[in-house]
């Protein structure tokens, strides 16, 4: 069994302490999320968009200064996931070679669109001890 993840153990805590607090705020100082709509808004990426993603996959993420990034994050903690941040700006040449190169699965350019398996794939084998 693997030993529990720190971050989400900190944000756990966090989460208990302030559920109803403000987590998330807009460039103008508006709370876009509180830290229980924020867990609510993870738990529904991991039971959706994440769903058929396994363990130890390379989850591609092209989604920019987004706000469900920190729920995607943890939604990905929980599941195992490995993020691959992309910068937004890349060509999509750059996009497929670091995709490539970095053995994604899958790939996250919009939260509408949601998660686009990768064609061709080839999971990592981690023999059994992925990425925490």
């Amino acid at each position: 069994m693997m030993p529990e993840d720190p971050l989400l153990a900190a944000w756990a805590a966090t989460r208990a302490r302030r559920a109803g607090e403000p987590a998330l705020f807009d460039t103008q100082g508006k709370v876009l999320f509180r830290f229980g709509e924020m867990e609510e808004l993870s738990r529904g990426i991991e039971a959706d968009a994440l769903r058929d993603l396994r363990a130890g996959g390379i989850l591609g993420v092209q989604i920019g200064n987004h706000a469900h990034w920190p729920a995607l994050l943890l939604a990905c903690l929980r599941r195992g996931i490995v993020v691959l941040p992309l910068e937004r700006t890349m060509s999509d040449l750059e996009r497929a070679a670091a995709l490539q190169t970095c053995r994604a699965t899958a790939l996250l350019a919009t939260m509408e669109e949601g998660v686009e398996p990768l064609a061709g794939a080839t999971p990592v084998d981690w023999s059994g001890q992925p990425p925490a």
